[in-house]
């Protein structure tokens, strides 16, 4: 190895032929990639995007959740909870077939509007199912 010093802007610094290589590596427009370069911009900010799209959802299911829990909580909707109970088992099997479709089929899981109507049809039937346990335990 050797080393060239290169005079730029009144400072000096040291030039290597390696530096040339990984430099190429690096241009986006010599076509060659690098697998050892971290993410570029746009798929940074893909990730940051899809992982903000999940914690909102995440959070917009936990809100229907409590909301549905106080509704049967401080409401007589908690009272027709407890006398149909059909209404729960029918909430427990759509939530465990939504579940299987979701994770069992991959086409739907990935359709964008299928999933999210498969999506919100599962948190309907865990929230209600949670809200009537809830109401069941704050009775005792």
């Amino acid at each position: 190895l050797y080393f060239n010093t290169i005079k730029h802007n009144n400072k000096t610094s040291l030039h290597s032929p390696m530096n040339d290589d990984f430099e190429q590596l690096n241009d986006i427009e010599s076509g060659r990639k690098n697998e050892y370069t971290s993410l570029s911009l746009n798929e940074t900010n893909v990730r940051i995007g899809f992982i903000r799209k999940v914690y909102l959802i995440i959070i917009a299911q936990l809100a229907f959740t409590c909301m549905m829990c106080c509704l049967s909580v401080y409401t007589s909707f908690g009272a027709y909870q407890i006398n149909t109970t059909w209404a729960y088992v029918l909430t427990v099997i759509f939530a465990f077939i939504t579940m299987l479709l979701i994770c069992c089929v991959p086409s739907l899981g990935r359709t964008v509007p299928i999933n999210y109507i498969l999506l919100t049809v599962f948190t309907f039937c865990e929230a209600y199912s949670v809200s009537m346990v809830v109401k069941l335990y704050t009775e005792r």
